[in-house]
């Protein structure tokens, strides 16, 4: 399964099915609206008004899938998203965005990135520092946090 595609499954499925309800229904009153214009020039017309309804909404229903699946508000990021105008909810929504959650080794548990810790076993997430048992990045010689030399290369074991 291609990239892509995975990120078109976070949309909401009843999202998604709204959103093509809402673009067939919008394009009954369009064609209504329309009926001066030739046949061949209206046609085109309807379907790129329905295409358009369907893309705002699935886009609402991608920011709802994608904000739950990072452990974010979701209801709150999909109004911003769905209620402010001229596409500026989406733009602030990826911007904002906090990144994807990755699961703890131990017990599968979601966490946010830079936890040095599994809030829900215990299990050491990340190689931390000695004194201060904050997460380092792999490349560091010293703690960013508190300057300590890393002296050691393995992920600290859980204390009780």
């Amino acid at each position: 399964m291609s990239w892509l595609r995975r990120e078109f499954g976070v949309a909401a499925q009843t999202g998604v099915a709204i959103s093509v309800l809402l673009a067939l229904a919008a394009a009954v009153p369009f064609a209504f609206v329309a009926q001066g214009f030739p046949l061949a020039a209206r046609v085109p017309m309807v379907a790129l008004m329905s295409l358009f309804v369907f893309v705002y909404g699935f886009l609402v229903s991608y920011v709802y899938g994608d904000a739950r699946r990072r452990g974010m508000r979701h209801v709150v990021w999909t109004l911003v998203a769905a209620l402010v105008p001229n596409g500026l909810g989406f733009i602030a929504y990826f911007l904002l965005r906090e990144p994807l959650l990755k699961p703890c080794a131990a017990c599968g548990t979601p966490t946010r990135r830079g936890f040095a810790f599994c809030p829900h076993c215990g299990a050491p997430l990340d190689q931390t520092c000695a004194a201060c048992r904050r997460a380092l990045d792999p490349a560091w010689s010293h703690c960013a946090h508190c300057g300590a030399p890393v002296s050691n290369p393995s992920p600290a074991p859980a204390e009780a």
